[in-house]
This record gives C-alpha cells, sequence and structure tokens, in this order.
C-alpha cells in the first residue's frame, strides 16, 4: 500500500491494512477500558442523532463500555430506544441554545471542559470527540486509541503543502501558525485520547478561544485552528488517516480504501442557526495577514465553511452565487479577489473562472452518476465530437 504508516515523529499512522483488527480489540479487551463519546445536538441537529448513535452501535468500538454524552438543548428530541451494547449508556447534558453556529462550535469547547472536569473523568479511560452530523459505516476498534490521537484532514492529507494548510496566519489569534511550520492539518470533527489529555487539549482550545474574543478576533475555524496549534508542539501519539473522517459530500478516492466515518450531506441554512450566515468581524480586508474566510465574511456572504477547501477567496464566494447573481454582485466580489490578491501576496481567480470550474465539476460529478435525474438529458445534450455541451434547440429541452 503506497501510503506513509508512520509520522516523521515515529507514531503510528493508521490505514486500512496495517493493523489486525481482532487482534488489537482482544487486546484492550481485556483491560476493560471505558470509552466516553461527546457529541453535541444543540437546535436542528438532534435529527442526526439516531443515525448517529445506531450506526456506532454497530460498529463503533463494539463490545466495549461506550457512554454517550450528548450535550443538547432538545433532551426531548434525544431517542429513547437505542439498543445499546453490554455496558453502554447515554447521559445527556443540558446547554444553552445558540443563535449563532460559530457559538455552538466555541461553545462545545466551554461546555465540554466543565462536563469532562465535573462529570466524565472520573468515570473514563478514553474519551472521543465527534461531530453529531456523522455516520459510523465500518469498523472503527481499538487501533484508534492512545494517549492522544489525532485525524488527518481529507482535504489537506496528499499533495498539500504546509503552506496551503488552512492554519490560523494571523498574529493576532493565539491559534497563529507561522509560516513555514506545521506537520499536517487535522480536522476537529474527531480527535480523541485519554481522558485527562483530552482535558487538558480540550481545556486549551476553550481558553485560548477565550483570550482570542477578549481581543476581538475569532481564530479562522474556530476550535479547529487552536486544536491544530496545539497539536503541532504537542505532537498527537497517534494519526488516523481520513478513513476515520471522510465526507458523504466527496467520492472515495483510491487511497482511501474504506470508510470508516463519514460527515453526511446537509442543507446549512435548514439545521444551523443564523440559517448558516456567517457575520461581519473587525478585522480588516487590507490588514496583513488577513484570513480569506475574513475578507469574504465582511461581504456578508452566507459561507458553507466546513464542506469546501479554501483554496481561494473567489471559491468561498462561489459556494453561493457561483456564476449566477448580479453583474453588480459579480463587481464587487471580483473587486474583492483583487484586493485579497494583494494581501495573500498571490494572484486569484476571478469569481467567472471559479465558477465555471464548480459547475464543470457539478456536472462531471452528474455525469459519473448515472441515477442522476439530469443524467440522460445532459448525455442527449452533449455532442460526440467535442465532448461539449449543445445548446438545447427548444423550451422543452430547457
Amino acid at each position: 500500500m503506497d501510503v506513509n504508516s508512520v509520522t516523521n515523529w515515529n507514531v503510528p499512522l493508521v490505514w486500512e491494512g496495517t493493523f489486525d483488527p481482532i487482534v488489537i480489540d482482544a487486546i484492550y479487551k481485556r483491560m476493560e477500558p471505558r470509552i466516553a463519546v461527546v457529541v453535541f445536538a444543540v437546535g436542528k441537529y438532534t435529527r442526526f442523532l439516531k443515525g448517529f448513535l445506531e450506526s456506532g452501535e454497530k460498529h463503533f468500538l463494539v463490545d466495549f463500555r461506550v457512554t454517550y454524552y450528548i450535550f443538547t438543548d432538545n433532551e426531548q428530541d434525544v431517542p429513547k430506544e437505542i439498543d445499546l451494547g453490554e455496558g453502554g449508556a447515554i447521559s445527556v447534558i443540558n446547554v444553552p441554545s445558540a443563535n449563532r453556529w460559530q457559538d455552538v462550535v466555541l461553545g462545545r469547547m466551554k461546555w465540554a471542559t466543565f462536563a469532562i472536569d465535573k462529570q466524565i473523568r472520573s468515570k473514563s479511560d478514553y474519551l472521543f470527540m465527534m461531530d453529531i452530523d456523522s455516520i459510523f459505516y465500518n469498523h472503527v476498534g481499538a487501533e484508534s486509541l492512545s494517549r492522544l490521537s489525532a485525524v488527518l484532514h481529507r482535504g489537506y492529507y496528499k499533495n498539500t503543502s504546509r503552506e496551503a494548510f488552512p492554519y490560523e496566519r494571523r498574529p493576532k489569534s493565539r491559534a497563529y501558525i507561522p509560516p513555514g511550520e506545521g506537520d499536517y492539518y487535522d480536522t476537529a470533527a474527531v480527535w480523541g485520547g485519554y481522558v485527562e489529555d483530552m482535558y487538558k487539549l480540550v481545556k486549551y482550545c476553550y481558553e485560548q478561544s477565550e483570550e482570542d474574543a477578549k481581543n476581538n478576533i475569532e481564530a479562522v475555524w474556530q476550535e479547529e485552528s487552536h486544536l491544530n496549534k496545539f497539536l503541532l508542539y504537542n505532537k498527537p501519539t497517534k494519526v488516523l488517516s481520513p478513513e476515520y473522517l471522510w465526507s458523504n459530500y466527496d467520492e472515495k478516492p483510491a487511497d482511501i480504501r474504506v470508510i470508516r466515518i463519514s460527515q453526511l450531506v446537509k442543507n446549512y441554512k435548514d439545521v444551523r442557526p443564523n440559517h448558516g450566515q456567517s457575520e461581519r468581524v473587525v478585522d480588516e480586508v487590507g490588514e496583513e495577514g488577513a484570513s480569506v474566510k475574513t475578507i469574504c465574511v465582511k461581504m456578508e456572504v452566507e459561507v458553507e465553511v466546513e464542506e469546501e477547501e479554501p483554496q481561494t477567496a473567489a471559491s468561498y464566494a462561489v459556494v453561493c452565487w457561483g456564476c449566477a447573481g448580479t453583474e453588480r454582485d459579480r463587481k464587487r466580489l471580483n473587486r474583492l479577489v483583487r484586493r485579497a490578491s494583494s494581501v495573500l501576496d498571490g494572484p486569484l481567480d476571478s469569481i467567472g473562472v471559479v465558477g465555471e470550474r464548480r459547475l464543470l465539476a457539478m456536472l462531471t460529478s452528474i455525469m459519473d452518476n448515472t441515477p442522476h435525474l439530469p443524467h440522460e438529458t445532459v448525455g442527449a445534450l452533449t455532442s460526440s465530437f467535442s465532448g461539449r455541451l449543445l445548446q438545447p434547440s427548444s423550451r422543452t429541452e430547457r
């Protein structure tokens, strides 16, 4: 298998085929570890609880003692009839509602810090932080356990230079990572380890976020930015491949032999507070080191940031507007892109170029998915000579 199975600091990098699941599960079961899983299901995110819990019971540390700690503002929506394994349990922890999805993300560290300290640490040996809008598809066993286990982000695990990692690059933030530094980019959607080490890390993310708030700044990827800062200088003892957190938005590439956990496709405007909108931030567009996200947020673009790879300012804007929108909108965004180019010291593609690229990717996705409803129509309108789409000859074809 043509993948690295050891990091440059000589700890395991776990892929399918690098371990024997039967042997490693048997070794850990003798120790009878107590596993805590912390998830947040605030607002409409309770709709994902049933799928997460049921699939977890089929695939996640089966025959281990697993307790799911569900933080929610809607206790009545927590499923009551989940068939848990022996020693399994569900514990509901009530938390306040939030008006912004950013507050939900940042609040996770606050409420998890308090709960781990007062309730969880005395009852658990290992703890995992996971996103509730995920589902288990295949075995996740004791190979995932270590003092501190990180998961490679699916968008940046190959063919990505450290300069392209979406680290926090503004020195004003406590999550700041200088250019030229970094090993990997890890996701904050799945991470775990010894409960005491996780408590230290969760508390760190919470406290650093609070320090940023005092300085009127919010890390570009909230707690994920602080997580990556911590892991850069406090190396994880095991790194899990993107098998352990993929996305249903993306096709499975050849080097991903099995998808174990995957994020679900969802409508952010529907499930998130403030309809998934990003907020205005205090940073000036021209501030040295200002993030691409910040630049576009100032335009009040509704950014589905978690499912997009932040390669350019234009790619953010196209998430919402694509090639559509008024000519005035496109001119405003292209002016913004040009300003972003000067901040980032490099040329960025225009809205039109990025929009066409996205549309081509969407059409390719349709063509690769034969059950897709428009597939026959698109195929019928494709020139057998050039491969290009022909103009429909009548209104009905449109």
